[in-house]
């Protein structure tokens, strides 16, 4: 009988000891990424530094920042979409041993990471060279056109209405390649005008005289590479196309054929080739 009383009373002890234990703090830091960008965000040594038994990360708002993979110490995660005010919080759930008095016992904690997503800036000019493009960013658009035709090609949504607000120029044109008369020689291109030039599709903008713009647009969905189905292409890098290909005429009134093998075409400009 004995026995079995110092037993309830070594055991009334212990839920004793592990309530009394202080209840860990959860730390936080803040972090800053552009939208589709990756990071690998690690654990602080006050947290690394415990007998760690489990860790969990995870997310409410997927939607803003994805998590990729994580490990016992760190979280990968993506950048998806512009966050508001309110960073976006990735949590990380932990439990521990901890020694007492000899003996041990499990406790809990965690950590935040406060996530702010901001969109990336993309500045592109007459000699802009669009190697890496995110889904989504505030482009800074400048460039001079010529008097008559120019050849254009960019990754986000233009409209007529923007270029002539830009220009002060209701003259303004822009043009699609709708068809190609192989029937006549030379061969005949035919053009349809339209308002709104679609992200990717290569195109004709037309000024009645010399014109210097510049657009900015907050927000903007963009496309990685230009259209495939159009039958004037384009590029948002300089691609050397050789032989063989049309570029539009200095004078901005004819296409000329290229008989150079290192010919080049400049990027956000178009070609054809028939």
């Amino acid at each position: 009988m004995k026995r079995t009383i110092f037993i309830y009373i070594i055991v009334a002890a212990v839920i004793l000891a592990v309530s009394s234990l202080p209840a860990k703090a959860i730390g936080s830091q803040s972090v800053t990424l552009k939208v589709g960008e990756t990071k690998t965000l690690y654990l602080p040594s006050s947290v690394t530094a415990l007998r760690l038994k489990s860790c969990n990360f995870y997310t409410t708002s997927p939607a803003y920042v994805d998590i990729k993979s994580f490990t016992e110490f760190s979280v990968t995660i993506i950048a998806k979409k512009p966050t508001s005010s309110t960073p976006v919080i990735i949590r990380c759930d932990y439990t521990y041993y901890v020694t007492n008095g000899g003996y041990v016992y499990g406790a809990s904690g965690g950590y935040d990471f406060k996530v702010t997503c901001e969109l990336p800036t993309i500045t592109i000019t007459d000699n802009t060279e669009l190697k890496e493009i995110p889904e989504m960013a505030k482009v800074v658009f400048s460039r001079t056109f010529k008097s008559g035709w120019n050849s254009l090609c960019v990754p986000f949504e233009l409209s007529k209405k923007e270029l002539v607000a830009a220009s002060n120029k209701e003259e303004c044109r822009i043009a699609i390649l709708k068809k190609v008369c192989k029937d006549y020689s030379p061969a005949r291109l035919q053009f349809e005008d339209v308002d709104v030039l679609e992200a990717g599709m290569p195109s004709l903008v037309y000024f009645p005289e010399d014109v210097t713009i510049k657009i900015t647009k907050n927000s903007v969905q963009l496309v990685s590479s230009p259209k495939e189905d159009s039958l004037m292409k384009g590029c948002f890098v300089s691609k050397k196309v050789g032989i063989g290909y049309y570029k539009l005429a200095p004078d901005g009134k004819s296409f000329g054929v290229t008989t150079k093998i290192d010919a080049l075409v400049k990027a956000m400009r178009v070609y054809i080739k028939i």
